[in-house]
Formats: structure tokens, sequence, C-alpha cells
């Protein structure tokens, strides 16, 4: 149901779902943190309700514990009587096409985009992006980007149209939902497969399937210093954030509609969110240096990772989705005509998971509370290096909540937590900073069900409307100085293949360079 969630007049929220999309490996992660939550059998309550997952990759290698975990959901809701139709979680797992038949589908494109909208302007100098001499990557390799946009296109419009099916399964379970509805899509932007397909994916979705009834809403894990290299490397970052950005920045956007239809207008009508892991990385990474390399930096990366994606959950079906909702509000992103707002260049929300302890790791359970707030503190004043955030950077609001038992969290803290805030990233005394506490409870001395995190103290802190940095979105230092590296490493290896680095618009000939058109 295309309804607003908010009560203009009385400031009530209703219930709503909350629905997944996962593109990639890291998008099939999220969907199954959001799964691992147990929020959701909670939702499902509700006779209203429903949730839908969709996970899509090239190959099932980085799915197996989405399954694993989605294959004992239904279980789980019989247990607490549940119908377990309510819910619909599917995986796809994509084959490598032959060069052939991927080859015919690039040649037919101008006819698919042509059936898809008829003011399509038929392109007389098209060629594929892909040349024919091009190797074929394997299922589980890193694919490029170009190559991940033409294998979603030929399996989206292809003989079978299999994509397209699975996208109407997954509106056809959206509009059976009986309360409103938000839809979340996942991936990395530092993969070739997630970064590669979001563009087209997220068009489909929201302005095809969902007629823009419904806020669907980015959400882009950002790489950290201890990231894998993907094919293209940090080379192929920088287009992907200038693409993604045509799509939210609305000068910007307006201008490719002139020149191409309003079949490229933003697809995010929820919104945008930007999630930085190098502070929990930093954190996560420092737990222990012996063992196998190999072996300890995969395991930190996973629980890096891991780490990231539950917090952000958490914070998602936090008090059934109404958090998550009053998030977007500022933004203008709820999907009400009436609370929509031109947010210009502002439309980057940074969310930044920063973990400050560990048991075990510089204190030991049972050491005073002094020498815990100790290493908070000093873990709080690592903001400003690791938020994600380029140096000089100012943004109008602040946003943070913290996570903590409620004997190690105290007003001192947060005194710290305000100013270091307020010094880094707040733009003057016009800037606003709201802090929220959430207590973690214990029983017995263990930590309950619904506590997260195993007593360790986090920070999930909200950049709304982010501002720009000379031209720069407020990603700052770990995603804008990628973004600077990134550039330069475009600049070195643009004549050599170039397009493989590209993914939304390469079809049109457009390769997306500084935020405009090459």
């Amino acid at each position: 149901m295309g309804l607003s969630m908010y009560h203009s007049a009385t400031g009530a929220q209703s219930p709503h779902c909350i629905h997944a999309i996962g593109i990639g490996k890291a998008g099939a992660y999220m969907v199954e943190a959001l799964l691992r939550t147990g929020e959701i059998e909670d939702m499902l309550e509700d006779p209203r309700a429903r949730f839908t997952g969709l996970s899509i990759d090239i190959g099932e290698q980085d799915q197996h514990e989405l399954k694993e975990y989605a294959s004992g959901f239904d279980q789980r809701l019989a247990e607490r009587g549940i119908p377990t139709e309510r819910a619909q979680v599917r995986t796809v797992s994509l084959e490598v096409p032959a060069k052939k038949d991927l080859m015919t589908s690039l040649n037919r494109w101008r006819e698919f985009l042509k059936m898809e909208y008829p003011r399509y302007y038929w392109n007389p100098n098209y060629e594929p992006w892909l040349p024919g001499d091009m190797e074929m990557p394997k299922a589980g390799d890193s694919i490029p980007r170009a190559i991940s946009k033409a294998i979603y296109g030929h399996y989206y419009y292809g003989e079978d149209r299999p994509l397209e099916k699975e996208l109407d399964q997954f509106v056809a379970s959206i509009n059976a939902t009986k309360l409103p509805s938000l839809v979340l899509v996942f991936f990395s932007m530092a993969g070739g497969t997630g970064s590669g397909m979001v563009v087209d994916l997220a068009r489909h979705l929201s302005n095809v399937k969902l007629g823009r009834r419904i806020p669907v809403v980015g959400v882009a894990a950002m790489p950290f210093s201890g990231d894998e290299e993907h094919a293209g490397g940090a080379a192929a970052l920088y287009p992907t954030m200038n693409e993604i950005d045509c799509m939210l920045d609305d000068a910007k956007n307006q201008g490719v509609m002139a020149v191409w239809g309003d079949l490229y207008k933003n697809p995010f009508t929820g919104g945008f969110f930007a999630l930085p892991q190098e502070h929990s990385w930093q954190r996560l990474g420092s737990y222990t240096k012996t063992g196998k390399p190999a072996i300890r930096d995969a395991l930190r990366k996973g629980v890096t990772r891991k780490f990231v994606n539950d917090s952000f959950m958490r914070f998602v079906v936090q008090d059934y989705g109404r958090l998550l909702f009053k998030m977007l509000r500022p933004m203008g992103f709820t999907g009400a005509p009436h609370e929509r707002n031109i947010s210009g260049d502002r439309t980057w929300t940074v969310f930044d998971v920063a973990k400050f302890t560990h048991p075990g790791v510089e204190v030991l359970p049972g050491e005073p509370r002094s020498k815990w707030r100790e290493v908070v503190t000093k873990w709080i004043g690592y903001i400003p290096q690791w938020s994600g955030l380029k140096e000089g950077f100012k943004t109008d609001y602040i946003e943070a909540h913290t996570v903590a038992p409620r004997e190690l969290w105290n007003d001192t803290l947060e005194k710290h937590l305000i100013h270091t805030l307020q010094t880094y990233v707040l733009d003057g005394e016009d800037g606003t900073i709201n802090v929220a506490r959430r207590v973690l409870r214990r029983a017995h001395g263990l930590l309950q069900r619904d506590d997260p995190g195993g007593g360790q103290e986090r920070l999930h802190r909200v950049l709304r409307r982010a501002r720009r940095v000379r031209r720069r979105r407020g990603l700052g230092r770990e995603a804008a100085d990628a973004l600077v590296a990134a550039r330069s490493r475009c600049d070195a290896v643009r004549a050599v293949h170039p397009l493989r680095r590209h993914g939304g618009r390469v079809h049109l000939g457009l390769r997306v360079l500084g935020g405009g058109a090459a």
C-alpha cells in the first residue's frame, strides 16, 4: 500500500512492514542479518503484516548462510503460531551465460529499452559496451561492474525473463501486505556484482514495478582499509559513487531525465544510506595478531561486516521500524507528497557504526568500570579519524544512538561524545545534535535475546542530509579519501577497457566521471 506512515496532524506513526532485496555477497549477508534480528517474527504477529526477502547473486557460493537461516524461518513462525504464508524469502543464483548468448542480449539492448520506454531515444551509433574478445569470469570470481550489468540485463530482458518474474513475485508479496511498507535494497559500493546491477534493478523495482508508490531505500556498504581487492580495484569506486550521485542529486537527475527520459528518474524514493565500516574494522581488527595471516584476516573481515550489518539491522527493526521512518522524514522521503522536500545535493545519509569496547580486548571482564570508561573515551576520540567523513566536512544535524549496559555508559561519556561530534562535524551554533541512549538489559548476569552486542558498547551515528565539501558528498575521510584515490586510479587505467569499471548508464555510451558524463 502506497500510504504515508505518519499522520502529520497527530504525529502518530502507523505500524508497517519492512521488505528487503540484497544484491551480491554483501546484499545476501545483509538480508540474512535482517532475519537474524528475530524482530521480523515479532512484526509478523500482526495479521496484516508480511515480510518479503530476495537475494540475487552470480553463483550461489555466498548465499549459503541466508539459505540455511531462511530454511528454519518457517519453522520458527509455525512454533509461534504465525502462518508461514505471511513470509516469502527467495534466493536467485544466476549462472554466467555463454559469451555468445550474452553478446546477443547486448546487441538487442536498444530493443529492450524501446519496449520498456516508448520515448527511448534510438541511438543509431550504439555498440555493445563489452568487447567481443573479453574473457568471461566464473561464478565466484570478482565480477567487473559492466559484466554484472550485462548479466542482469540478460536475465531480466532475455527469453524467459527470470529476473523480471522474480521482481514480479517480490512486488506481488508487497501488494498483498495490508500495511504500509518500506523496501530496502542492500549492496556493496566496492563490489562488482551489487554496484553493477543496482542501478537497473532499483529503477525496475521502484519506477516500473512499484510505480513509485512505496519508499525504496538504498543501503550501500562502503569499503574499508582491510577490504579485499575487487574487480576494477579502487578505480571502480569512483564511477560507482558518481553514478549513484546522478540519481540522488536532484539537479543532476533532472539533467539526466531531460535527455534520456523518466526511465532514469531517481529510484531511491525513500532515500539512501552509506555505511562506513572503518571504525568497526579498526576496533575488531585489533583483536589478535596470532595465527595464520590469511585465516586471521578472513575472520577479522567477516566479524567486521557482520557487526556493522547486525548493528544497522537492529536500528532498522527498532520499535518495529518506526525509528527508521523517523530518519526518512527530515529528508522528505516518506512516500507522502506533502512531506517531500527538494534536497538538492544533500541526499547522502551517512550511518556510521562505531565500536568502542569488546570484552577481553584492552580491558578484561571484572576490571573496574573506570578502566572500561577510559577505553571508551579513547575510542570516542578516534571518531574524527575513522568515521568516514572528509576533513573539513560540516553538517547541520547529527543523531547519535548509543547502545551500552546501564552500568557502563554515563553522563561524562555522553558529554565527551557530544563535544567530539560538535567539534568535528557540527556546523557551528546553528547545528543540532540529538543523543539517544539504549540500555542493554541483563538477566541473572546473562544478556537477554534482544540484547544486541553481548555487552559491547557501540554508537550509531547518523548525519542527515549530508552537505558537500568542494562538490563532494558528505562521505568523508574513508569515503572521500578513497574517492580521491579512486579518481587517480580511474585516470590511470581509463585507456584500458574503460567501460568495464562502469555500470549505470554505460549502455547509453556514458561514463559518469565527476558527476558528469564522458
